[in-house]
C-alpha cells in the first residue's frame, strides 16, 4: 500500500509521492483522499483518518 494510515492530516503529507506514483494530478489525489477521510469517535477524542483501504481501492480504478 502507498499510504500508511496514520492519524489526522499526516497521511496528506504523502500525496506527492503518490500522485506521482500514480501519474495522476496532485489535485485529483487531494479531491479522492478527502472522500476518503473519516472521522471515528474514541471516548472523548474524535479522531480524523484516511481510510486507505478505499482510498487504494479508487486508485486502482483509475
Amino acid at each position: 500500500m502507498l499510504f500508511v494510515e496514520l492519524f489526522g492530516i499526516l497521511p496528506m503529507l504523502q500525496i506527492p509521492r503518490v500522485a506521482k506514483a500514480h501519474s495522476i494530478s496532485e489535485e485529483k489525489l487531494q479531491g479522492i483522499a478527502h472522500a476518503c477521510i473519516e472521522k471515528q469517535q474514541v471516548g472523548f477524542l474524535n479522531a480524523i483518518r484516511v481510510n486507505v483501504l478505499v482510498l487504494n481501492l479508487e486508485l486502482d480504478r483509475l
